[in-house]
């Protein structure tokens, strides 16, 4: 029995919105039913209250329409647990994403997906997970975090120590974090210059008394193609990254 309400965040980006940094080339029926077989997977786990749902198409409700007709067409299983949320940065922060990458990106639509859910919901656990990622433990993870995010601990996740990284492909935090703390990576991050999201959480949060490291690493399908180029995630590319990030 979970003491707290949580919440999935998934950050997609269906087409992608910025081609600094490294990028995996699917196309955007790949990206749209890897999503779509994601959300159906967290629904079958039963785990989260809701499963909100972030992209940089969806700026009004309009796309918001076409998104979720495109879902359902390809497979997504109809439910109430589902929410669309907007994003549509000016054209300051777009240019922005354009020069500094998909890692800005992410966090400017966490930062903004935050202030959304929180209109409708306090005290919560969120989390973030982008958008292709099945996670196989992601019961496990959650249970873990509705025992340690307590108190003032408001982050729980992966990092290594060793390679100065997190790794944010899952990152869970209590929704009334201070989303300063986020700004201040936000601010660290460029892709042009090999400062991504996972370098720029490690310096700003994962050293911070309010994180707790999550040990229980995300475990995926074999068959999985991860983002950045990064390569499929075999037997022991998951046991190595899992090693790092988890213990040393």
């Amino acid at each position: 029995m979970l003491e707290n309400y949580h919440v999935c965040l998934l950050t997609s980006c269906i087409v992608p919105n910025t081609t600094t940094g490294p990028i995996t080339n699917f196309t955007k029926e790949e990206r749209l039913n890897h999503l779509k077989k994601n959300i159906n997977y967290l629904l079958e786990t039963n785990i989260f209250k809701y499963i909100y749902i972030i992209d940089p198409f969806l700026i009004n409700q309009e796309n918001i329409k076409k998104f979720k007709y495109d879902l359902l067409q390809n497979g997504l299983k109809k439910s109430s647990k589902i929410k669309y949320i907007t994003f549509n940065p000016n054209k300051k922060i777009k240019l922005e994403i354009d020069k500094k990458g998909k890692g800005y990106s992410e966090l400017r639509m966490m930062i903004e997906s935050n202030k959304e859910i929180k209109k409708n919901h306090q005290n919560i656990i969120i989390h973030k997970i982008s958008g292709r990622y099945k996670i196989l433990n992601i019961k496990d993870i959650v249970k873990k975090s509705d025992k340690v995010l307590k108190g003032n601990k408001l982050l729980y996740l992966p990092f290594s120590r060793l390679l100065s990284k997190c790794y944010t492909v899952l990152v869970s935090y209590k929704s009334d974090i201070d989303e300063n703390l986020f700004n201040l990576c936000l601010n660290k991050i460029d892709d042009r210059a090999k400062l991504y999201i996972e370098h720029c959480f490690y310096k700003k949060l994962a050293k911070s008394k309010f994180t707790c490291r999550n040990n229980n690493v995300p475990k995926f399908e074999l068959s999985m193609l991860g983002g950045s180029k990064q390569g499929r995630y075999g037997r022991l590319k998951q046991f190595f990254i899992k090693y790092l990030y988890g213990y040393i």
